[in-house]
Protein backbone atom coordinates (compact mmCIF):
# COMPACT_ATOMS: atom_id res chain seq x y z
CA UNK A 1 0.00 0.00 0.00
CA UNK A 2 1.13 3.23 -1.05
CA UNK A 3 2.76 5.76 1.90
CA UNK A 4 0.05 8.34 3.29
CA UNK A 5 1.47 11.82 2.44
CA UNK A 6 0.28 13.78 5.48
CA UNK A 7 -0.24 17.42 3.00
CA UNK A 8 -3.68 18.59 2.27
CA UNK A 9 -4.97 17.51 -1.12
CA UNK A 10 -5.03 21.45 -1.19
CA UNK A 11 -1.40 21.99 -0.63
CA UNK A 12 -0.28 23.49 -4.04
CA UNK A 13 3.56 22.26 -3.87
CA UNK A 14 3.44 18.95 -2.05
CA UNK A 15 -0.73 17.70 -3.34
CA UNK A 16 -0.54 15.45 -0.29
CA UNK A 17 -3.39 12.80 0.68
CA UNK A 18 -5.04 14.88 4.05
CA UNK A 19 -8.78 15.49 4.04
CA UNK A 20 -9.70 18.25 6.51
CA UNK A 21 -13.53 18.62 8.46
CA UNK A 22 -15.47 21.07 7.83
CA UNK A 23 -13.67 22.18 4.70
CA UNK A 24 -14.55 23.13 0.70
CA UNK A 25 -12.93 20.94 -1.62
CA UNK A 26 -13.33 21.25 -5.36
CA UNK A 27 -14.44 17.74 -6.84
CA UNK A 28 -11.18 18.24 -9.29
CA UNK A 29 -8.97 17.65 -6.49
CA UNK A 30 -10.43 14.01 -5.42
CA UNK A 31 -8.66 12.47 -9.09
CA UNK A 32 -11.69 10.43 -9.25
CA UNK A 33 -11.60 7.46 -11.12
CA UNK A 34 -13.98 6.72 -14.27
CA UNK A 35 -16.04 3.55 -13.53
CA UNK A 36 -18.37 3.42 -16.62
CA UNK A 37 -21.47 5.83 -15.82
CA UNK A 38 -19.71 6.68 -12.30
CA UNK A 39 -17.08 7.94 -10.49
CA UNK A 40 -15.53 7.09 -7.37
CA UNK A 41 -13.08 7.76 -5.42
CA UNK A 42 -11.85 5.65 -2.06
CA UNK A 43 -11.40 7.61 0.97
CA UNK A 44 -9.78 6.07 4.26
CA UNK A 45 -10.82 6.76 7.89
CA UNK A 46 -7.57 6.69 10.36
CA UNK A 47 -8.18 5.97 13.97
CA UNK A 48 -6.92 8.64 16.34
CA UNK A 49 -8.86 7.60 19.60
CA UNK A 50 -11.29 5.61 20.27
CA UNK A 51 -15.27 6.45 20.47
CA UNK A 52 -18.21 5.27 19.94
CA UNK A 53 -20.27 4.46 17.10
CA UNK A 54 -22.41 7.76 17.67
CA UNK A 55 -20.33 9.51 15.30
CA UNK A 56 -21.14 10.86 12.03
CA UNK A 57 -19.45 11.81 9.04
CA UNK A 58 -21.21 13.71 6.70
CA UNK A 59 -20.24 14.44 3.34
CA UNK A 60 -22.14 17.17 1.27
CA UNK A 61 -21.91 17.95 -3.00
CA UNK A 62 -22.38 21.55 -4.19
CA UNK A 63 -23.03 20.11 -8.24
CA UNK A 64 -22.44 23.74 -9.78
CA UNK A 65 -19.21 24.61 -6.84
CA UNK A 66 -19.43 28.03 -4.65
CA UNK A 67 -20.61 30.68 -7.41
CA UNK A 68 -23.59 28.97 -8.53
CA UNK A 69 -26.79 28.78 -7.25
CA UNK A 70 -27.48 25.37 -6.42
CA UNK A 71 -26.11 24.95 -2.83
CA UNK A 72 -25.84 21.81 -1.16
CA UNK A 73 -28.50 19.29 -2.76
CA UNK A 74 -26.55 16.23 -2.37
CA UNK A 75 -25.45 14.38 0.60
CA UNK A 76 -24.37 11.34 2.56
CA UNK A 77 -24.10 10.58 6.25
CA UNK A 78 -21.62 7.44 7.13
CA UNK A 79 -22.30 6.40 10.92
CA UNK A 80 -18.74 5.37 12.33
CA UNK A 81 -16.99 2.96 15.44
CA UNK A 82 -13.12 4.03 15.97
CA UNK A 83 -12.25 1.05 17.72
CA UNK A 84 -9.26 0.10 19.87
CA UNK A 85 -8.67 -3.50 21.68
CA UNK A 86 -6.71 -2.80 25.08
CA UNK A 87 -5.19 -5.06 26.76
CA UNK A 88 -4.97 -3.97 30.68
CA UNK A 89 -1.38 -5.40 31.85
CA UNK A 90 1.63 -7.05 30.92
CA UNK A 91 1.35 -11.05 30.84
CA UNK A 92 3.37 -13.17 32.62
CA UNK A 93 3.93 -16.95 33.02
CA UNK A 94 5.19 -17.82 36.09
CA UNK A 95 5.11 -21.56 35.80
CA UNK A 96 1.32 -22.21 37.51
CA UNK A 97 -1.86 -23.31 36.05
CA UNK A 98 -4.87 -20.74 35.65
CA UNK A 99 -7.10 -23.14 37.20
CA UNK A 100 -8.38 -21.34 39.90
CA UNK A 101 -6.05 -23.70 42.47
CA UNK A 102 -2.52 -22.89 41.57
CA UNK A 103 -2.71 -19.59 39.31
CA UNK A 104 -1.10 -17.11 41.38
CA UNK A 105 -0.70 -13.12 40.73
CA UNK A 106 2.41 -11.83 41.35
CA UNK A 107 1.79 -7.92 41.73
CA UNK A 108 2.33 -6.81 37.93
CA UNK A 109 3.60 -10.23 37.04
CA UNK A 110 0.11 -11.39 36.58
CA UNK A 111 -0.43 -14.73 34.34
CA UNK A 112 -4.00 -13.13 33.17
CA UNK A 113 -4.88 -9.58 31.94
CA UNK A 114 -8.43 -8.04 30.91
CA UNK A 115 -8.24 -7.86 26.87
CA UNK A 116 -11.21 -5.14 25.71
CA UNK A 117 -12.45 -3.48 22.73
CA UNK A 118 -12.97 -0.01 23.18
CA UNK A 119 -15.43 1.89 21.50
CA UNK A 120 -18.54 -0.34 21.18
CA UNK A 121 -20.36 -2.18 23.77
CA UNK A 122 -23.32 -4.21 21.77
CA UNK A 123 -23.16 -6.95 19.17
CA UNK A 124 -21.41 -10.55 18.76
CA UNK A 125 -17.95 -10.67 19.42
CA UNK A 126 -15.92 -13.67 18.61
CA UNK A 127 -12.44 -13.96 19.96
CA UNK A 128 -9.98 -16.30 18.09
CA UNK A 129 -6.36 -17.20 19.29
CA UNK A 130 -5.23 -17.78 15.23
CA UNK A 131 -1.78 -17.96 16.58
CA UNK A 132 0.05 -18.71 19.66
CA UNK A 133 -2.79 -21.49 21.09
CA UNK A 134 0.17 -23.16 22.92
CA UNK A 135 0.88 -19.97 24.65
CA UNK A 136 -2.31 -18.50 26.39
CA UNK A 137 -5.74 -19.69 26.63
CA UNK A 138 -8.94 -17.27 27.30
CA UNK A 139 -11.75 -17.04 29.46
CA UNK A 140 -15.12 -14.71 30.31
CA UNK A 141 -14.09 -13.67 32.82
CA UNK A 142 -11.04 -13.48 35.70
CA UNK A 143 -12.77 -16.26 37.98
CA UNK A 144 -13.46 -18.41 35.06
CA UNK A 145 -12.41 -22.00 35.56
CA UNK A 146 -12.98 -22.62 31.80
CA UNK A 147 -10.70 -21.72 28.80
CA UNK A 148 -10.78 -21.96 25.26
CA UNK A 149 -8.77 -20.98 22.28
CA UNK A 150 -12.15 -19.14 20.90
CA UNK A 151 -14.97 -17.28 22.85
CA UNK A 152 -18.12 -15.45 21.52
CA UNK A 153 -19.48 -13.01 23.68
CA UNK A 154 -23.18 -11.42 23.41
CA UNK A 155 -22.95 -7.51 24.54
CA UNK A 156 -19.95 -7.72 25.99
CA UNK A 157 -16.60 -6.42 24.92
CA UNK A 158 -13.98 -8.09 27.22
CA UNK A 159 -12.50 -11.33 28.12
CA UNK A 160 -9.68 -12.39 30.04
CA UNK A 161 -6.91 -14.06 28.50
CA UNK A 162 -4.30 -16.42 30.42
CA UNK A 163 -0.49 -17.48 30.08
CA UNK A 164 0.15 -21.24 29.20
CA UNK A 165 3.92 -20.30 28.44
CA UNK A 166 6.48 -17.58 27.89
CA UNK A 167 6.73 -16.37 24.17
CA UNK A 168 9.61 -17.28 21.80
CA UNK A 169 9.61 -13.59 20.09
CA UNK A 170 7.95 -10.52 20.58
CA UNK A 171 3.79 -10.52 19.37
CA UNK A 172 4.39 -13.93 18.55
CA UNK A 173 0.41 -14.71 19.51
CA UNK A 174 -2.26 -13.14 17.75
CA UNK A 175 -6.11 -13.04 18.63
CA UNK A 176 -8.41 -12.04 15.92
CA UNK A 177 -11.44 -9.80 16.77
CA UNK A 178 -15.07 -10.50 14.63
CA UNK A 179 -17.83 -8.73 15.57
CA UNK A 180 -21.46 -9.88 13.88
CA UNK A 181 -19.24 -12.00 12.15
CA UNK A 182 -16.93 -9.44 10.65
CA UNK A 183 -13.07 -9.49 10.74
CA UNK A 184 -12.10 -6.04 12.94
CA UNK A 185 -8.72 -6.79 13.57
CA UNK A 186 -6.14 -9.07 14.75
CA UNK A 187 -4.51 -7.97 18.09
CA UNK A 188 -1.04 -8.88 18.70
CA UNK A 189 0.53 -9.88 22.11
CA UNK A 190 3.49 -11.13 24.19
CA UNK A 191 3.28 -13.72 27.04
CA UNK A 192 6.58 -12.52 29.80
CA UNK A 193 8.61 -14.89 31.27
CA UNK A 194 11.56 -14.74 33.57
CA UNK A 195 14.16 -17.14 32.24
CA UNK A 196 18.09 -16.38 32.55
CA UNK A 197 20.07 -16.11 35.62
CA UNK A 198 23.59 -14.58 35.45
CA UNK A 199 26.13 -14.94 37.54
CA UNK A 200 27.74 -11.25 37.47
CA UNK A 201 30.41 -11.04 40.44
CA UNK A 202 31.73 -13.39 43.37
CA UNK A 203 33.46 -12.13 46.58
CA UNK A 204 34.26 -14.67 49.96
CA UNK A 205 34.51 -12.85 53.25
CA UNK A 206 34.91 -14.08 56.37
CA UNK A 207 32.35 -15.21 58.15
CA UNK A 208 32.90 -13.01 61.68
CA UNK A 209 33.37 -9.90 59.83
CA UNK A 210 31.61 -9.52 57.04
CA UNK A 211 34.13 -8.09 55.03
CA UNK A 212 37.79 -8.24 53.94
CA UNK A 213 40.38 -8.29 55.16
CA UNK A 214 40.26 -11.69 56.75
CA UNK A 215 40.33 -12.00 60.24
CA UNK A 216 37.66 -12.79 62.94
CA UNK A 217 36.71 -16.60 64.00
CA UNK A 218 37.05 -19.05 61.37
CA UNK A 219 34.86 -19.59 58.91
CA UNK A 220 33.86 -17.87 54.94
CA UNK A 221 30.52 -16.45 53.29
CA UNK A 222 30.79 -16.76 49.50
CA UNK A 223 28.59 -14.50 47.78
CA UNK A 224 27.55 -14.73 44.29
CA UNK A 225 25.04 -12.00 42.91
CA UNK A 226 22.68 -12.95 39.85
CA UNK A 227 20.97 -11.00 37.63
CA UNK A 228 17.33 -12.06 36.98
CA UNK A 229 16.44 -11.55 33.53
CA UNK A 230 13.61 -11.93 30.60
CA UNK A 231 13.50 -14.04 27.88
CA UNK A 232 14.73 -11.00 25.66
CA UNK A 233 17.79 -10.39 28.14
CA UNK A 234 15.66 -7.59 30.01
CA UNK A 235 15.77 -6.87 34.16
CA UNK A 236 13.11 -8.71 36.18
CA UNK A 237 12.53 -6.23 39.28
CA UNK A 238 10.71 -6.90 42.15
CA UNK A 239 10.29 -10.64 41.65
CA UNK A 240 9.91 -13.61 43.76
CA UNK A 241 12.54 -16.98 43.30
CA UNK A 242 14.19 -19.38 45.64
CA UNK A 243 16.39 -22.08 45.82
CA UNK A 244 15.46 -25.78 46.22
CA UNK A 245 18.22 -28.88 47.13
CA UNK A 246 16.42 -31.83 45.19
CA UNK A 247 18.67 -33.83 47.00
CA UNK A 248 21.64 -34.67 49.92
CA UNK A 249 25.21 -33.65 50.66
CA UNK A 250 27.63 -35.68 49.00
CA UNK A 251 30.69 -35.92 51.41
CA UNK A 252 33.72 -35.90 49.48
CA UNK A 253 35.83 -35.88 52.41
CA UNK A 254 34.53 -36.96 55.99
CA UNK A 255 32.59 -34.15 58.09
CA UNK A 256 30.33 -33.08 60.41
CA UNK A 257 29.33 -29.88 59.38
CA UNK A 258 25.63 -28.77 59.92
CA UNK A 259 23.24 -29.02 56.74
CA UNK A 260 21.87 -25.51 55.31
CA UNK A 261 18.64 -25.06 54.63
CA UNK A 262 17.14 -23.50 51.46
CA UNK A 263 16.62 -19.66 51.21
CA UNK A 264 13.77 -17.65 49.02
CA UNK A 265 14.95 -14.13 47.35
CA UNK A 266 13.11 -11.23 45.78
CA UNK A 267 15.32 -8.92 43.47
CA UNK A 268 15.94 -5.49 44.06
CA UNK A 269 14.57 -2.89 41.64
CA UNK A 270 17.39 -3.33 38.87
CA UNK A 271 16.97 -7.39 39.24
CA UNK A 272 19.41 -8.27 41.17
CA UNK A 273 19.59 -10.77 43.81
CA UNK A 274 22.20 -12.76 45.89
CA UNK A 275 22.87 -16.18 46.82
CA UNK A 276 25.50 -17.06 50.00
CA UNK A 277 27.30 -20.19 49.93
CA UNK A 278 28.71 -19.94 53.85
CA UNK A 279 30.32 -22.63 56.41
CA UNK A 280 31.49 -21.74 60.35
CA UNK A 281 31.83 -25.00 61.82
CA UNK A 282 34.74 -27.77 62.32
CA UNK A 283 35.48 -31.45 61.93
CA UNK A 284 37.34 -30.43 59.65
CA UNK A 285 38.02 -26.78 60.68
CA UNK A 286 36.73 -24.23 58.31
CA UNK A 287 39.30 -21.51 57.19
CA UNK A 288 38.54 -18.20 56.19
CA UNK A 289 39.11 -17.35 52.94
CA UNK A 290 42.94 -17.95 51.48
CA UNK A 291 44.98 -16.19 48.73
CA UNK A 292 44.86 -17.61 46.90
CA UNK A 293 41.70 -19.72 47.52
CA UNK A 294 42.29 -23.09 48.80
CA UNK A 295 42.19 -26.65 46.86
CA UNK A 296 40.56 -28.52 49.55
CA UNK A 297 36.73 -29.56 48.62
CA UNK A 298 34.42 -31.04 51.49
CA UNK A 299 31.21 -31.85 50.27
CA UNK A 300 29.09 -31.11 46.82
CA UNK A 301 25.21 -30.52 46.24
CA UNK A 302 22.80 -30.07 43.67
CA UNK A 303 21.09 -26.51 44.00
CA UNK A 304 18.14 -25.48 41.48
CA UNK A 305 16.88 -22.24 41.34
CA UNK A 306 13.32 -21.64 40.59
CA UNK A 307 10.78 -18.60 39.80
CA UNK A 308 7.43 -17.69 41.39
CA UNK A 309 7.66 -17.87 45.02
CA UNK A 310 10.06 -16.73 48.09
CA UNK A 311 8.99 -20.24 49.95
CA UNK A 312 11.28 -23.22 48.89
CA UNK A 313 9.69 -26.01 47.26
CA UNK A 314 9.51 -29.01 45.37
CA UNK A 315 8.53 -27.94 41.31
CA UNK A 316 7.42 -24.70 42.85
CA UNK A 317 7.05 -22.46 39.72
CA UNK A 318 9.57 -22.35 36.72
CA UNK A 319 13.03 -23.90 36.78
CA UNK A 320 15.50 -20.93 35.81
CA UNK A 321 18.76 -23.09 36.50
CA UNK A 322 20.96 -25.99 38.11
CA UNK A 323 23.82 -25.18 39.86
CA UNK A 324 26.45 -27.90 41.27
CA UNK A 325 27.11 -26.85 44.97
CA UNK A 326 31.28 -27.05 46.28
CA UNK A 327 32.48 -26.16 49.35
CA UNK A 328 35.42 -26.42 50.55
CA UNK A 329 37.80 -25.81 53.54
CA UNK A 330 37.99 -21.85 52.99
CA UNK A 331 35.25 -20.73 50.31
CA UNK A 332 32.27 -22.47 48.40
CA UNK A 333 31.77 -22.18 44.64
CA UNK A 334 29.31 -22.95 41.74
CA UNK A 335 29.30 -24.99 39.18
CA UNK A 336 27.01 -24.87 36.04
CA UNK A 337 27.07 -26.66 32.90
CA UNK A 338 30.32 -27.64 33.31
CA UNK A 339 31.64 -23.54 34.20
CA UNK A 340 32.85 -23.44 37.45
CA UNK A 341 31.95 -19.52 39.47
CA UNK A 342 34.49 -19.07 42.52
Amino acid sequence: MKKRNSFSILNKKHSGDFISSDTEYPLSKFRLINKGSNYVKSLHLETVKSQSSNNKIKVELDPDGPSGPAGYIAYDTVKIATLKVVLENDVWWNGYKANGKTKIDLNKYSVDSKLTVKGITSGTFTWTVTSGSNRIELAKDATSKTFSSTITETNDNSIYVYAKAGSLKKEDITIQLQIDGTKITDFKMTVYRPKYTVIYHVRHIDWDTGFPPYFGNYGYKSVFSYWLLNQFKKPVPDYPICEFFPGKWKNIKKNSWKNTKANGYKTNKRGQFADTIGMSSNHPDTMHPQTPLGSVLIRTRLQEIRSGTSKPAKNTGLLLRTNTIRQYLDHGSIVTKGKKFK
